[in-house]
């Protein structure tokens, strides 16, 4: 098994841990695993990294003891696997015939994952000796074995938890009373003693104990009537005051949550407005551009006036109407639509056009047609009569299409 792992099975300076980690204790890897009678032999080639680690030279450390003193350590397996227990013939389980106890489990190896070197391995007398169990490890599979059967009761760590802080206190509160009184003496009450049929006798560490406990401590004499009642309804008033001071916990909390979802629903709202506001300004800016930009490319816009005009458009309000009177109606449109009217309504200022090759203008058909208008409505007035710029326009069209 130890040869499938074609680099070797990896070797480190003692197991990690819960409170130590294993980074730095790299030794090397196992390989060339063989069996030798009862034993499981294999080679511990050194990594060169061994020789500078965070503890020192790992690797001369471990070849010195090696040479010196095999066994005083020896390589320890770390594997994943079933636990095989041992039986008799009749299928109860083996004991240990001195003790009576249950034989440990067998351990039957499914993967192997390490061979550590430490000083008191569980499977071997040493680094190059016989197979065992070593006393030294028998407390720690024992205890391992205690802990197993522990946690399979559900309240056994809560109930143990609770049992050592009680002990505590009462350790605690019986060291107070001896710094209290180093003559001796009556602990609670002093050298006087009450009559008995009044006393309340309270015993040391009752001030950590439960209902439970006074109960139990009245009914095997430990206390009397009288300071079992007295402890009992100081412990009930105790109860009542963390109630109420859990509920009003609970309920300020309950408050403060819904202030602060409040605070992130207007947060978000506010957010939400300021988006569709951003939103709704991109497109207005946006449209705006495209209207001036044609009207500019009419001629009805001069560049110059541009962006005078785009910041005016957007300081006007999309929603406030206007009233005005329009061939004998009464209109309404927005500030923005308004302005848009008169600016589409006026007469191009300026003729963008091609020029020719002597640098006369190239005419437009729009252009040719309005020159040709002029040139009647001169003639006209040479001749003595007016023509309107209508008639003249007319005029001029049909002259063009006959041409």
């Amino acid at each position: 098994m130890g040869n499938d792992a074609k680099m070797g099975i990896k070797s480190r300076f003692g197991h990690p841990t819960m409170s130590n980690t294993a980074l730095g204790t790299f030794l090397g890897r196992a390989k060339n695993f063989r069996r030798d009678s009862d034993i499981a032999r294999a080679d511990l080639y050194i990594s060169g990294t061994a020789h500078k680690t965070p503890q020192g030279d790992l690797a001369e450390y471990v070849m010195s003891l090696a040479e010196a003193d095999p066994d005083a350590f020896g390589a320890s397996i770390v594997f994943k696997g079933k636990p095989d227990v041992r039986v008799n013939k009749d299928g109860t389980p083996m004991k240990n015939e001195e003790t009576g106890e249950e034989l440990l489990p067998l351990a039957r190896i499914e993967r192997l994952d390490g061979a550590d070197i430490v000083d008191n391995p569980a499977a071997n007398v040493g680094m190059f000796g016989d197979q065992f169990f070593s006393d030294g490890v028998k407390p720690s599979a024992e205890m391992a074995k205690f802990l197993d059967k522990f946690l399979l009761n559900p309240e056994a760590v809560s109930k143990t938890m609770d049992f050592l802080k009680r002990y505590s206190t009462i350790k605690e509160e019986e060291k107070e009373v001896k710094l209290a009184n180093p003559d001796g003496g009556d602990q609670m009450h002093g050298a006087k003693e009450k009559p008995k049929e009044k006393a309340e006798v309270i015993p040391v560490g009752m001030k950590g104990w439960t209902i439970e406990d006074v109960l139990s401590a009245f009914e095997n004499g430990v206390i009397d009537k009288a300071g079992a009642i007295s402890k009992l309804m100081e412990i009930r008033g105790k109860e009542a005051k963390k109630g109420e001071k859990k509920n009003e916990e609970v309920k300020k909390m309950g408050e403060e949550k819904k202030v602060d979802d409040k605070k992130m629903e207007d947060e978000r709202i506010v957010k939400l407005e300021k988006d569709i506001a951003d939103g709704k300004a991109r497109e207005k800016k946006a449209s705006i551009e495209s209207f001036l930009k044609e009207q500019k490319d009419a001629g009805k816009v001069l560049p110059a006036f541009e962006e005078k005009l785009k910041a005016l458009f957007i300081s006007l309000s999309d929603t406030s109407e206007i009233s005005f009177m329009e061939s004998g109606n009464k209109t309404k449109l927005s500030q923005v639509e308004a302005l848009k009217g008169v600016i589409t309504s006026l007469i191009p200022m300026v003729k963008f056009g091609e020029e020719g090759k002597g640098g006369d203008k190239v005419l437009t058909e729009e252009e040719k047609q309005d020159k040709r208008a002029e040139e009647i409505r001169s003639e006209g007035v040479k001749l003595g009569k007016e023509i309107s710029y209508a008639d003249a326009l007319i005029q001029a069209a049909r002259e063009l299409e006959n041409k």
